[in-house]
């Protein structure tokens, strides 16, 4: 009789820690539910349509749009992206000029020299920026923006074929504007 009482005990508080446990879950649950923040959301990074932080020495007004290409040295995305860099600034070229290219470099003027160099990379620098003040968290990342430095569009990382035929029509586009839904 001592085994079954046991028993009887043992299944009892089983029965009762259950219980419990899925009290507190159920009462979890709903508190979470009826207390959702109501504070919005802020979001974070490259947006079309907002202004892009200026660049030092440089002024978007120059042109009617500038396409910025954020790269490091050390970035091997960066340096397989070159060629197609390379011919972005030739169709920028051909196009009176309706689009300049700046090549924007978080290293030191001295690396960039010496990759541009290496790589021969003639292009618009600017050195030792920091890229977290233009919401840049990644490279390469290309951003183009009107000459008010509002941003058209953006691309991030190493683009694929179509994506680089994409931004090869814009920069042929000698129109100031592109029709993108903000």
């Amino acid at each position: 009789m001592d085994r079954q009482k046991i028993k009887s005990y043992l299944e009892s508080a089983t029965n009762i820690a259950v219980l419990l446990a899925s009290v507190a879950v159920l009462l979890v649950c709903t508190l979470n539910y009826f207390t959702v923040d109501s504070t919005p959301l802020l979001i974070e990074g490259l947006q079309k349509g907002k202004n892009l932080s200026p660049l030092p020495t440089y002024n978007y007004g120059d042109s009617p749009r500038t396409l910025i290409v954020a790269l490091n040295t050390d970035c091997g995305y960066c340096g397989d992206s070159i060629p197609f860099y390379k011919r972005l600034i030739e169709a920028a070229q051909t196009n009176n000029k309706a689009t300049k290219i700046v090549a924007v470099f978080q290293n030191s003027s001295n690396k960039v020299e010496r990759y541009l160099q290496e790589k021969q990379f003639n292009a618009n620098t600017i050195s030792d920026a920091n890229l977290n003040a233009f919401n840049v968290t990644a490279t390469p990342t290309m951003i183009l923006v009107d000459s008010k430095g509002i941003i058209l569009d953006f691309w991030i990382g190493k683009l694929s074929k179509e994506d680089e035929e994409q931004v090869l029509k814009i920069i042929n586009n000698t129109e100031t504007a592109i029709s993108t839904p903000f």
